[in-house]
């Protein structure tokens, strides 16, 4: 609503940041979103979650009510006691901390005195905002809404732009973007009742998210790490930009992440479908990245859609041939337990949910192991009623020679991978020495 993001700007200028911020609630929950979940839409939407999964409520309290004890599952660390008000620069896990102060470049993330930078950035991504944003659609308690703004509001305090060890890697950024903007999708309702005590966290948000963003747009990995990397920060650039066209710097960051993205899809998407650092794990990381990529595209009317729609189907259509009929991906090259969308906390071996959300995007039911998951809803809303429950169709088997892995499955669900490739894409960063190594599924086992 062009009338309420006048009221905000006037806000802006007069110092008024309560205003502006109920002016930008008020303006999200009535314009059309390009991003996957409209939050105009989000109560029939968790309805008819709750309608379709009965336990969905009470599986989401309870994720959520981990999160208010302070407890994270981080990179295969189950039950890491973060603390109730946590320190964005503290590893947990080894209770060491890095730097907070300093330019972003010359922090030395990689000093072990500093913990493990993984793990730092790992809880730094905020993508357990998405399990409390669930949480909240799905019960109305607003004490997930309130230990979201506080989680926003300190981690702003204890990260001023381009200072510490959390701007140091790009991609990072971006997946943080990205949680912000399902932080806003799932909140901006929510954000109308804020009252002048409240933070105004929405004029925050989007005062970091530009930050962000013009960080990453000025340091892109074309030379770092020009893998999932650059195409992971590329994305957050592209669907921003998309998603806020009010942005003063939309239109570029929407420009500039397009282009990398179509152009990283001609590079690392290899002629049999498969991502070019030869990792599962990886792969389904890409599938998502182009799968993420079409929704916005489709909803933003941008003619890019048919280009990241054939980039997703070539890449759906391999992890449906190398994971199992139960959607377990083969644990082949590097695998960090990383996900882009972990909604609902599914272990990140199992790609049923990705391979939902392709099968509704694309129009190929064939894709999908049975009827729709819940995230397939969250990223597709009610069109993941169309995918109704049923026999797993049957998927052949295949010689997927550009990567060098051999498929053989039977009418059983019996299902072997032979990995008879080379060895990884440019200095081979995620993929690993395996050569001849062999996955195998008999029995559903």
């Amino acid at each position: 609503d062009a009338g309420e993001w006048a009221a905000a700007r006037t806000a802006l200028r007069r110092g008024d940041y309560h205003g502006a911020h109920r002016a930008i609630a008020r303006h999200l929950a009535l314009r059309r979103s390009a991003f996957p979940l409209d939050p105009k839409d989000l109560a029939r939407l968790a309805g008819t979650v709750r309608e379709t999964f009965p336990g969905a409520a009470r599986d989401a309290a309870a994720g959520a009510a981990s999160i208010h004890a302070g407890c994270y599952d981080i990179l295969g660390y189950e039950g890491v006691n973060a603390g109730a008000e946590i320190d964005w620069h503290r590893d947990p896990v080894h209770r060491r901390r890095a730097p907070a102060r300093g330019h972003w470049a010359s922090v030395r993330y990689l000093d072990p005195a500093c913990g493990d930078h993984k793990v730092i950035w790992e809880l730094n991504r905020h993508q357990h905002w998405l399990s409390l944003g669930r949480a909240f659609a799905l019960t109305g308690d607003r004490s997930h809404y309130d230990l979201f703004r506080r989680q926003l509001e300190t981690w702003l305090a204890q990260n001023p732009p381009l200072t510490g060890a959390n701007w140091a890697s790009m991609l990072e950024l971006g997946f943080r973007t990205l949680s912000w903007l399902w932080g806003m999708a799932f909140f901006a309702g929510a954000a109308q009742e804020d009252g002048p005590e409240d933070a105004p966290w929405l004029v925050d948000a989007l005062h970091g998210i530009d930050a962000q963003l013009e960080h990453i747009a000025r340091n892109l990995s074309f030379y770092f790490s020009p893998n999932t990397h650059l195409t992971g920060e590329a994305l957050a650039l592209y669907v921003a930009g998309s998603v806020l066209p009010e942005m003063r710097e939309a239109s570029k960051w929407a420009r500039l992440g397009r282009d990398v993205l179509l152009r990283e899809a001609e590079r690392q998407i290899r002629v049999d479908g498969g991502h070019a650092e030869l990792s599962g794990h990886y792969h389904r990381y890409s599938t998502d990245f182009y799968l993420l990529a079409l929704t916005v595209a489709r909803r933003a009317e941008d003619p890019a859609a048919a280009a990241f729609g054939d980039a997703a189907r070539q890449q759906a259509r391999y992890l449906r041939t190398i994971a199992d009929d139960a959607g377990r991906r083969p644990a082949t090259g590097d695998d960090d337990g990383g996900q882009l969308f972990p909604v609902c906390g599914r272990e990140s071996h199992d790609c049923r949910d990705t391979l939902a959300i392709a099968a509704i995007l694309l129009d190929e039911p064939a894709l999908a192991l049975g009827a729709a998951p819940e995230e397939a809803f969250w990223l597709c809303g009610e069109r993941a009623l169309r995918l109704a429950p049923g026999a797993v169709a049957a998927w052949p088997s295949a010689a997927l020679r550009d990567t060098g892995y051999y498929v053989s499955r039977n009418a059983g669900g019996d299902h072997l991978l032979f990995d008879a490739g080379p060895h990884g894409f440019m200095n081979a960063g995620h993929a690993h020495a395996d050569p001849l190594a062999i996955v195998l599924t008999v029995g559903g086992r």
